[in-house]
């Protein structure tokens, strides 16, 4: 069976190949997207529609999937995790404040793990 797929582009990482897990079985499978952006706002909204099947962090489409907006896929798979990168200023602008706020950040998100879901319209 074949899917309509959406990617979400970013920097110069291979968006076509999906890394996938079950316990220690690791798969991947490589996708030919009938649409791409570089904004997961834009690709979560056409997935909503209906456009294809997307790869979305459990927290951007929680409450979609809970309201039957999206339906999870290979709901007993999980998808390879995204780093969270937080850019400050240099040395000179990397203030106690802008440290604080990192360190704050860090800590919030190690709490929570994050799955990434591929998702489509119920």
């Amino acid at each position: 069976m074949s899917h309509a797929t959406i990617c979400i582009r970013e920097n110069d990482e291979d968006v076509s190949l999906w890394h996938y897990r079950k316990g220690s079985t690791r798969s991947a499978i490589r996708v030919s997207p009938t649409m791409v952006s570089n904004d997961g706002e834009v690709a979560r909204t056409w997935a909503q529609a209906g456009l294809g099947v997307v790869l979305r962090s459990q927290w951007d489409v929680e409450h979609l999937v809970a309201q039957g907006k999206l339906v999870r896929l290979l709901a007993d798979w999980q998808f390879d995790r995204a780093d969270i990168v937080a850019l400050v200023p240099g040395r000179r602008g990397n203030t106690q404040r802008v440290q604080a706020c990192v360190e704050h950040l860090r800590a919030a998100f190690a709490k929570p793990v994050w799955q990434f879901n591929a998702v489509q319209k119920r």
